[in-house]
């Protein structure tokens, strides 16, 4: 559109940091962030000529660059004859809201201490995985992790150093697997790998004895605590030992 800016309000300038003389006569490309392709304009546009209005969250650019979300409402304002005269915008920064609604969404799928995913983000992977094994014939393991004197050193160190332990834990097991598996921590001393496409039965066991040798090295806590601790692993392969999320659960 060739439309041109005609006014802004101190809000405008605070927000996108483009004070009034820099954008009044300049077009509202101006402030495009190029995450829109021609579609999403064309539409909007569609809309003000059909309806009036148009509101939509649109990413936009501020002057320094940054790019951000608004909610943003648009609306024709015609003259006696009904002719559109010029359009106004109204919008608000939803940065903060958008942050708020991602961090919502990572907390409801994962562990806040380790944030590693929690049973919910499990299954939904499983079931996942269990669909691509069935129709591709493949194998996949489900490794359950149960640590070995962990209450003995929340009894003896506190609640924090088994914090941390588990933090150290939830490191140790992420970087010995390939990055299309899943290690989770069902809660408590509770871990779950989900190991995908395995050639045989023995991949589970070897990667179930590397886990054990991993997690025998002691741990280093702060204020100079060492701990030593084991780890038990109960394992389930698809599709011997079941077919749905929750039958490989129980039987690992």
């Amino acid at each position: 559109s060739a439309s041109r800016i005609l006014s802004v309000n101190r809000a405008f300038s605070d927000i996108t940091l483009y004070e009034p003389a820099e954008v009044i006569g300049k077009t509202p490309n101006l402030l495009e962030s190029g995450r829109h392709d021609a579609h999403f304009f064309h539409n909007m546009w569609r809309s003000l000529e059909t309806e009036g209005y148009w509101q939509s969250e649109i990413w936009n650019r501020r002057k320094n660059g940054d790019i951000y979300p608004q909610l943003l409402s648009i609306s024709v304002i015609k003259d006696r004859d009904g002719q559109v005269q010029s359009y106004v915008g109204i919008f608000a920064d939803i940065t903060n809201l958008k942050a708020s609604e991602a961090r919502l969404e990572f907390l409801a799928h994962h562990d806040p201490l380790t944030t590693l995913p929690n049973r919910l983000r499990l299954i939904s992977n499983l079931e996942h995985a269990i669909q691509v094994a069935q129709r591709e014939s493949k194998q996949l393991a489900l490794l359950m992790l149960d640590l070995d004197r962990f209450k003995d050193v929340n009894d003896s160190f506190g609640h924090l150093a088994g914090d941390e332990l588990l933090q150290h834990i939830a490191k140790r097991l992420t970087r010995r697997l390939r990055g299309a598996d899943t290690v989770a921590r069902l809660g408590g001393d509770e871990f779950t790998i989900l190991l995908e496409d395995i050639s045989q039965e023995s991949d589970a066991s070897r990667v179930a004895d590397s886990i054990i040798k991993a997690l025998e090295a002691p741990c280093k806590l702060a204020n100079n605590i060492e701990v030593r601790i084991g780890v038990s692993v109960g394992i389930s392969l698809y599709p011997n030992h079941g077919s749905t999320a929750l039958e490989l659960l129980q039987h690992a």
